[in-house]
């Protein structure tokens, strides 16, 4: 996102010479890839306890 402003911006700055930036498709662009609520759910349980692994293995390492 920081990158199509700073190119627009530029490219403004410079009086517009040359072709405009095109704007590039970034991955959040696409909706979301989820079939159903129930394998939303598990999406969201699976992060959550990945998260909490992260957590736990962080509290150790500084113990």
């Amino acid at each position: 996102m920081i990158l199509v402003v700073l190119q627009g911006a530029n490219w403004q700055r410079g009086g517009g010479k040359g072709a405009r930036p095109k704007i590039q498709k970034r991955p959040s662009d696409k909706p979301p890839a989820v079939k159903s609520v129930a394998e939303l759910d598990e999406k969201k349980r699976s992060q959550a306890e990945h998260i909490q692994r992260r957590r736990e293995q962080k509290r150790k390492a500084v113990s």
